[in-house]
């Protein structure tokens, strides 16, 4: 169970680094 709750939070953390970069790049441009 707690193993789930870290494999989440980890793809959340991703997802939200991703959101980021993505966002980053298109204001530079």
């Amino acid at each position: 169970m707690i193993f789930k709750l870290l494999v989440c939070a980890a793809l959340v953390f991703i997802l939200i680094g991703m959101a980021g970069i993505y966002l980053r790049r298109s204001r530079d441009r």
